[in-house]
């Protein structure tokens, strides 16, 4: 056999051999020229029924999936300006007793505390000399009054008593404003001279103290905070592009870091945007029955509850991810086979074990899709593109 005889048999083996490995290549994944327009065009994976079987691969046309349209917003425990109070004395003075606990529950105008101040006995003696003066007066009033009507007495001391008594009572209203606002007793049988109560102004709880017995204080220190947690609510910060899709009276699950779940509703949108976060405070009332054990700050987790959406969606065992991107798999049966395709799908709304998608081509029909298995297709195809058995 000549050189030019010998050239042309290694070319029509080397076709031959080609021919064989393509045949050989082709009932699963990328081969030759497709491996590389992998990136462009999708390689495909014949399966016999034996084979869709035991893998539990199921079809059937891309169906629509109600999505309840939860909005996930992070948020923290809080309570309305009026419902804090911040107990203070409205005079300096000794701490001389403090009657309550944190975690107690107090009402409004109860005795929290007692404290002694040294410019309150003098007041109270004052008080107490004036309440004297104007009954005297009140008396000598009423004499020269009843004197004058029997023509016995004369106008003048009518006057007289007339002016002293109501010069009386004005002093001891205004005794009497002074010790009240200060919070001393002003009844007949007063508080021990020179102790003065200090009384909750609000219902609620105690939640901190921050004074001790005998400690010396000033109006403008705290003594403790009280809390009413009845108007507790949760103060969540929904992100500008889901904010139009909430509504007053939506249903609301709150998680708290413990995992325990409470319940309420959407009472109020804010109408301003927090620019640092680009975020609407949206307050949820929370339900009565599940507000026990709150505390106030503490962070929680919110699902607003919006408008049922339905769109195409699979499960999770639809989908698979490849570099980056997101698949699933026509179907088509010939014969005795069925040939998958991968087709790129966007990721939409997810809940639970469902998600939503778009073709990336809209042109692709989705007539008949792998519902699942879609791993175990994806694995197929791997070993075609790879050559193993």
């Amino acid at each position: 056999m000549g050189k030019k005889e010998y050239s042309i048999f290694c070319l029509q083996s080397s076709i031959t051999l080609f021919a064989i490995i393509a045949v050989l290549t082709s009932a699963g994944g990328c081969s030759g020229r497709q491996q590389e327009e992998a990136a462009s065009a999708p390689c495909t994976v014949t399966l016999s029924e034996e084979q869709v079987e035991t893998l539990h691969i199921t079809t059937a046309p891309l169906g629509d999936y109600c999505f309840s349209g939860t909005i996930k917003a992070g948020g923290r425990l809080a309570v309305s300006p009026r419902s804090m109070a911040a107990i203070t004395s409205k005079v300096s003075g000794n701490i001389e007793r403090i009657i309550v606990d944190e975690g107690g529950h107090v009402a409004s105008g109860q005795i929290v505390a007692w404290l002694s101040s040294t410019g309150l006995t003098e007041l109270q003696s004052r008080y107490a000399s004036a309440l004297s003066r104007r009954d005297y007066l009140a008396g000598e009033y009423e004499r020269q009054r009843q004197m004058l009507a029997e023509q016995v007495g004369a106008g003048k001391d009518y006057d007289r008593a007339q002016t002293d008594y109501q010069s009386a009572c004005r002093e001891v209203s205004m005794l009497e404003g002074q010790l009240r606002q200060i919070g001393a007793d002003t009844s007949r049988s007063p508080s021990p001279a020179g102790k003065i109560a200090v009384r909750s102004t609000i219902t609620g709880t105690v939640e901190h103290i921050g004074v001790q017995t005998g400690q010396y204080i000033t109006p403008d220190v705290p003594m403790m905070r009280i809390v009413n947690t009845e108007g507790m609510y949760a103060d969540l910060l929904v992100f500008q592009h889901d904010v139009g899709k909430v509504r007053e009276g939506q249903q609301v699950r709150l998680i708290s870091g413990e995992n325990q779940e409470y319940s309420g509703k959407v009472s109020t949108i804010a109408n301003t945007m927090q620019s640092d976060v680009q975020a609407v405070h949206v307050r949820v009332s929370i339900d009565e029955g599940f507000r026990q054990n709150l505390i106030v700050g503490m962070y929680v987790e919110g699902q607003i509850s919006t408008d049922s959406i339905c769109m195409p969606a699979v499960s999770e065992d639809a989908i698979i991810e490849d570099d980056g991107k997101t698949y699933i798999f026509t179907a088509a049966h010939e014969g005795s086979r069925w040939v998958f395709t991968p087709v790129e799908v966007r990721r939409g709304l997810e809940e639970a074990d469902m998600v939503a998608i778009t073709p990336a081509d809209s042109a692709v029909s989705l007539a008949s899709i792998a519902l699942h298995g879609a791993y175990y297709i994806y694995s197929e195809m791997k070993k075609g593109e790879t050559g193993e058995e």
